[in-house]
């Protein structure tokens, strides 16, 4: 099942108690140094799965588990930003979302409370020319194409792709490599 939008998030309500409990017992991921990152190895299908059912147990409805989720995205997106920003001395003045999170209403609603709340900033949608003018020159439907360009030509180069800085690995390698038929 996919939220379209956001919508079934937007029709919850995040309840604090159930988003404590989300984010402490749900994955180690939570507790891991920054910088990380993840993917499926962290949040697969088997764990959203034991979310539901814990949260259903706990009597929270799918909509409300959603509207938490949007917003305990938020506050580690919120977090995160404070975190690198201290490190490298500089202040966040606003941030930009893209891809399918900048689509998704709950999501938006719930990174722009909590960026205001706690960084003082701003959030656009890079694909919103209106708020996010000069912010963001390549338009949505084009940065994929334009990523992968500049990763094909990192790995042509054999520059580094995956940047331990970026992902919290020990050292930078390549993760990009050319398939030529």
């Amino acid at each position: 099942r996919f939220d379209e939008g956001g919508a079934a998030a937007s029709r919850g309500q995040a309840r604090g108690d159930e988003l404590a409990a989300l984010l402490r017992d749900s994955s180690p991921f939570f507790s891991r140094a920054r910088p990380r990152s993840t993917g499926r190895e962290d949040f697969s299908s088997s764990w959203i799965d034991a979310v539901y059912t814990n949260a259903s147990k706990r009597g929270l409805c799918a909509e409300d588990l959603l509207a938490s989720a949007a917003q305990a995205i938020a506050i580690f997106v919120c977090e995160s930003a404070v975190a690198l920003a201290e490190r490298a001395g500089q202040r966040v003045e606003r941030m930009l979302v893209a891809g399918g999170g900048a689509k998704n209403a709950a999501l938006r609603r719930s990174l722009e409370e909590e960026a205001c709340r706690v960084l003082g900033c701003t959030v656009h949608a890079t694909e919103d020319a209106r708020t996010c003018g000069e912010c963001a020159p390549i338009r949505g439907e084009a940065r994929e194409v334009c990523l992968f360009a500049i990763l094909g030509a990192k790995a042509l180069g054999r520059q580094a792709t995956a940047c331990a800085s970026v992902t919290g690995a020990s050292d930078s390698s390549s993760a990009a490599s050319w398939a030529i038929p």
